[in-house]
């Protein structure tokens, strides 16, 4: 079962190969793009020859408007299929650096804390709805409530008579 659905940012990619170019596999074109097409079907994937590159490169559109092109001269066929697979999982946004708004002279030694820091590991390769869902128990004896201790008393109360 699947917890939610990824809607993919990237909307289209070129693949702009040149006809003279030795070192670009044709295998890749012949294989990788068919298998790449299949599994994306969201994906418009136009591959093209041009005379106007002197190398071939990938052009990605996300669906935000963001173009980004990559120079795929003197990679191998694993390494084009890795920045492809990159391009489609980006989400066409600037990579930022995300800033704490906060300084301290004295960070603390202790670490950071997080509600699944003392979890069993295995939480994480759960499917779910799982069918032995954890739950958090307290340690140790619980305490009676008042209101057990009042009908505590109020059952040796009728058992005494009184």
């Amino acid at each position: 079962m699947k917890l939610g659905h990824v809607q993919l940012q990237l909307q289209l990619l070129f693949l702009l190969i040149i006809g003279s170019y030795v070192p670009f596999h044709r295998d890749f074109i012949e294989q990788d793009v068919i298998d790449f097409a299949e599994k994306n079907p969201q994906i418009v994937m136009y591959v093209t020859p041009h005379r106007k590159y002197t190398h071939p490169k990938v052009i990605a559109e996300f669906l935000n408007g963001t173009k980004r092109s990559t120079n795929l001269a003197n990679l191998t066929r694993d390494e084009v299929v890795g920045e492809v697979n990159l391009l489609r999982m980006q989400s066409g946004l600037d990579i930022v650096r995300i800033r704490k708004q906060w300084h301290t002279d004295s960070p603390s030694i202790q670490g950071h804390w997080h509600p699944f820091y003392n979890k069993p590991t295995a939480l994480n390769l759960d499917n779910f709805p799982s069918a032995s869902p954890t739950y958090s128990k307290p340690e140790g004896r619980r305490l009676p409530k008042m209101t057990d201790d009042l009908i505590n008393e109020l059952k040796e109360l009728k058992e005494t008579g009184k």
